[in-house]
């Protein structure tokens, strides 16, 4: 159901830059490679690591950093010991 609505919302904007063109092939060229940069811009930049991935990498200030946004956003609360219970995290090596 979402690749329909996706696909519906792609045509759309399809025929919105085509009709936006109005003849202008140059228009036509660059205007996706603007959209490709915005996405790549916000996939770089504002995509956070996930929590499995920083707690490989023993980051464990950034997993209670992530997760605390995520349950803020959420609108609930997280116990932070419950987080460390499981690690097997020598603190030396840590960082």
């Amino acid at each position: 159901m979402m690749m329909e609505i996706f696909r519906s919302f792609g045509l759309f904007l399809c025929t919105a830059i085509a009709f936006m063109a109005n003849g202008d092939w140059r228009f036509l060229i660059y205007s996706p490679i603007l959209l490709v940069c915005i996405a790549l811009y916000f996939m770089i930049f504002k995509m956070h690591e996930s929590s499995r991935y920083m707690i490989s990498k023993h980051d464990t200030d950034g997993v209670v950093k992530y997760l605390n946004n995520m349950c803020r956003v959420n609108g609930k609360t997280i116990k932070v010991k419950y987080l460390y219970d499981g690690l097997d995290i020598d603190q030396d090596n840590a960082k």
